[in-house]
């Protein structure tokens, strides 16, 4: 006959989880009571924190206390409900038999003590024998030796086996209960660090984005004309456009002359080749301003005397165009030959007369035709560019200075960039000096780029 102890392991495995026992039936978790280790009073032993922390939220005294409820429980629960069966099968020593069915008290058997118990067979006449030869009865023939025991059997049933429902019963659902927190809280974790190496990997992904994003815009600005490289790019079109055959206002209004004085002068040394030579006439016709001024003496050279289209010479203008006139000979006559400079009553008086025939040319636009009307526009835009050098606390020194010299084109130039001087607009009848004189540096800016490639 066999014995299982697992029912003696398992109380011996609680038993031996039951080291700190409280001595009241409850305590607040934290507090401080006697404790008793083993059988001993250890009341005064100091060596042992009670308030120490087992997990968070559970102290030492708090944690046996909870050991020992929990064994004072299992000790009321019946083995059967743990899953074991009190009663084990006999152990079958005798010979080997056909599977065993399962027990019926009211089977018929073939030995002796077995038929006794059968309250269905024996000499009553009528019905025994047709219950132990009727293939069809309920109660089958059995061939073992002696019936098994009343409670025996292979454990089929929940409450005292390992059948199908044991693992739901008792402490099989309270180990269940435990491997499925285990597993949940692994998988907690689990989840949890593949969580944080996903958001790793979308901040690296982040990061190769924006390392991307950064090298697209560096790709884009390398690219990307700068405003140096559009300067450049237009001061080269502009000369070629000198170069070639600008229209006539270009010459007029100095654009071309002033690009192939720029090409001239970053040329370097002038004397290399033969410069064209230059009339005394065209000079005369030649004005120069001073690139920090937006002033042009054209109109006043000839000792200021000014020469008005046919349009200001209506009656209309006759007032301001006389005091105008006047006051402008004057201005010139001060500053060439008294070499002062002019007074802010005299500036005054010239700019108001200016802006009177300005207004009354505006307002008279539509009953003038196109080219009138363009004709007298220009030769204001000159006026006002003479009344601006006037203004000038430099108008002394201009007039002397603005003044073109040379004899040839080399000349002229190296004058031009010791004074810091540029070519202005040509006043009306200057128009065939600016056409000469750039034919002459065209002719010499050409050579001087022949000889420099070479």
């Amino acid at each position: 006959m066999s014995v299982s102890l697992r029912p003696f392991g398992l109380g011996l495995a609680l038993a031996g989880l039951v080291m700190l026992v409280p001595t009241t039936e409850a305590q607040r978790p934290g507090g401080r009571v006697p404790i008793t280790v083993g059988f001993q009073s250890a009341a005064n032993i100091n060596r042992i924190n009670p308030n120490f922390y087992v997990a968070p939220g559970l102290t030492l005294n708090q944690y046996a206390y909870n050991v020992a409820r929990l064994g004072q429980a299992a000790s009321q629960i019946p083995p059967y409900l743990l899953g074991y069966n009190p009663y084990p099968q006999s152990v079958n020593v005798g010979p080997s038999f056909p599977a065993i069915t399962p027990y019926s008290p009211y089977a018929v058997s073939t030995m002796g003590a077995a038929a006794a118990a059968n309250p269905y067979l024996g000499a009553s006449p009528g019905y025994g024998a047709a219950l132990a030869t009727d293939p069809s009865a309920a109660y089958g023939l059995s061939t073992t030796g002696s019936a098994p025991p009343p409670y025996g059997g292979y454990g089929g049933y929940a409450p005292y086996g390992y059948g199908a429902g044991a693992e739901y019963a008792g402490m099989g659902a309270y180990l269940r209960g435990q491997a499925d927190l285990t597993r949940a809280t692994g998988q907690y974790w689990k989840d949890n660090q593949q969580a944080r190496i996903l958001r790793e990997q979308s901040r690296q992904a982040a990061m190769d984005t924006q390392r991307r994003r950064i090298m697209e815009e560096a790709a884009y600005e390398r690219m990307r004309p700068t405003s140096q490289d559009m300067r450049d790019r237009d001061m080269t079109n502009e000369l070629t456009r000198a170069r070639g055959d600008p229209p006539l206002t270009d010459v007029w209004s100095g654009r071309s002359l002033n690009e192939l004085l720029r090409s001239i002068n970053n040329s370097g040394r002038l004397s290399r080749v033969q410069s064209p030579a230059l009339e005394e006439d065209v000079l005369k016709g030649i004005n120069l301003t001073d690139a920090a001024s937006r002033g042009n003496l054209g109109l006043l050279k000839e000792r200021g005397e000014l020469s008005w289209p046919i349009t200001f010479k209506a009656p209309a203008y006759d007032e301001a165009r006389n005091r105008l006139s006047k006051n402008i000979l004057f201005a010139v006559q001060t500053l060439k030959k008294d070499r002062e400079p002019l007074t802010r009553g005299t500036l005054n008086d010239l700019r108001t007369d200016f802006q009177a025939i300005n207004d009354r040319l505006s307002a008279s636009v539509s009953d003038l035709p196109p080219s009138q009307y363009i004709e007298a526009r220009r030769y204001l835009n000159q006026l006002d560019d003479a009344i601006r050098a006037l203004e000038d606390p430099r108008a002394v020194q201009l007039f002397n200075s603005w003044s073109p010299r040379g004899k040839n084109v080399a000349e002229l130039v190296d004058y031009m960039r010791t004074n810091g001087l540029r070519f202005a607009p040509a006043a009306p009848g200057d128009e065939g000096a600016y056409a000469a004189l750039y034919q002459a540096m065209r002719s010499f800016e050409s050579a001087l780029q022949v000889a420099s490639s070479k």
